[in-house]
């Protein structure tokens, strides 16, 4: 039986989980204070579809702050023969990214949902969204040459899970909801074809500029 949550997010005064298989649920955190209630179940969306896998469930709140964001990444895993350093040659299952499918939900109209007041949300506005172990970020970027890595109207997913899975071949599923398009990206340098234990998720965070000045010695 699928147990554990993918992800959680504070919003509107409440915790949202998203769990394994896609159950939203919401601990009311005033209520919550001294006690141990029983979550609120919001009813999901049915992001996915017959035939896909699903790779990760995430939450975020919208760029304005209104909303309630529920991203589904899906594809479909394969199997791939992996050759160790020091071990013989196995066969791993690896995923394949074909596109992350997002819902939006204002959970002041969620009471007693059965998810047809989730809203498929089919463009950012300008912006781009990034998921992942951390808490989401949102960017307003323009639209550079093919070869910038950052555009707009996409959504940018890390594995969620502490330690990453390190038999997979990739660090960023990049989905562009203009065109549909879907990729995978490497960002790390460790080799993801030997055995090594030690991979560690990226996670996103925004710089903060400062002007400075030196004083003359």
């Amino acid at each position: 039986m699928l147990a554990g949550y993918d992800d959680a997010v504070v919003h509107k005064g409440r915790v949202f989980a998203v769990d394994v298989a896609g159950s939203v649920f919401a601990w009311d955190l005033p209520r919550a204070a001294g006690s141990r209630p029983d979550p609120q179940r919001v009813a999901a969306p049915g992001a996915t579809s017959n035939g896909e896998s699903m790779y990760q469930w995430n939450l975020a709140e919208s760029a304005d702050g209104r909303r309630l964001i529920l991203a589904c990444t899906h594809g479909r895993y394969a199997n791939h023969e992996k050759r160790g350093r020091n071990v013989s040659t196995r066969t791993v299952n690896r995923f394949h990214g074909d596109g992350v499918r997002l819902h939006e939900l204002d959970v002041g109209d969620a009471a007693g949902g059965d998810g047809r007041r989730w809203r498929r949300v089919t463009s950012l506005g300008g912006r781009a969204l990034f998921l992942g172990a951390n808490w989401p970020l949102w960017a307003t970027v323009t639209r550079g040459p093919p070869g910038q890595v950052v555009q707009p109207n996409c959504v940018y997913v890390t594995p969620a899970a502490l330690f990453g899975y390190p038999d997979e071949d990739f660090d960023v599923v990049a989905h562009d909801l203009g065109d549909g398009s879907c990729r995978q990206i490497k960002v790390s340098t460790a080799d993801r074809d030997e055995d090594d234990d030690g991979f560690v998720i990226p996670i996103w965070f925004t710089p903060t500029l400062q002007m400075w000045s030196r004083r003359a010695s």
